[in-house]
């Protein structure tokens, strides 16, 4: 996730990162207040793939930004991501072309 955001950085986005294991809660709150374009998420440490798939619906459903998430999880269950309602990313160019996507469609 840092080389992520050292790459969108470098192309000009404003970042906030909040940390490894942030509750669902402040993720949503995060992205609420900042206004953000897009929420990415990535999912290193192993957990159930259902837990996974759990946390991005729950980040979906209280942001009105559109969710991408990478990782070594992500990477392993991208089926789980889609059912989220959520995208597979882990470039820089990925993550952009979602936020592009989003922006000509005017929604999630």
């Amino acid at each position: 996730m840092l080389g992520l955001g050292v790459h969108l950085k470098a192309a000009g986005w404003r970042l906030a990162v909040l940390g490894a294991d942030t509750p669902v809660e402040a993720v949503t709150e995060a992205a609420r207040t900042s206004e953000v374009d897009v929420v990415a998420l990535s999912f290193v440490t192993p957990r159930p793939p259902e837990d996974m798939e759990a946390f991005v619906r729950a980040v979906v459903a209280g942001c009105s930004a559109p969710v991408v998430v990478g990782g070594p999880m992500a990477r392993e269950h991208p089926h789980r991501v889609a059912l989220a309602g959520a995208h597979f990313g882990e470039t820089a160019a990925e993550v952009a072309a979602v936020v592009r996507l989003a922006s000509s469609a005017g929604a999630r």
